[in-house]
């Protein structure tokens, strides 16, 4: 029978497996974490930008997807895109068509 401690530590663990494995520093060592909103930068879209799903390639990168347009939501504009970083989301390359409008 699991108590609210073992529980508790168990989480800890895990948690700490996660920290470790994304190689990113852990929360509170002072170093810049980009996970954390106040830390991020702005991920171009056209005039708006929504949905963007961004998960870290192999070799570090990186791959952030999402819908933009020209106008308003919902124009003829729309269209699903891609873009890279290399240096954890300081910046992007250009965006790059997935579903073209």
């Amino acid at each position: 029978m699991q108590t609210k401690k073992t529980s508790a530590m168990a989480a800890g663990l895990i948690a700490g497996i996660i920290i470790l494995a994304s190689g990113l520093p852990a929360a509170g060592q002072g170093q810049f974490d980009p996970r954390n909103i106040e830390n991020g930068s702005i991920i171009p879209d056209e005039d708006w930008g929504e949905q963007p799903l961004i998960v870290k390639l192999q070799d570090g990168r990186w791959f952030c997807v999402l819908t933009t347009g020209r106008g308003k939501e919902g124009s003829d504009s729309q269209h699903i895109v891609y873009t890279i970083s290399s240096d954890k989301g300081k910046t992007w390359m250009p965006l790059r068509d997935i579903e073209p409008a």
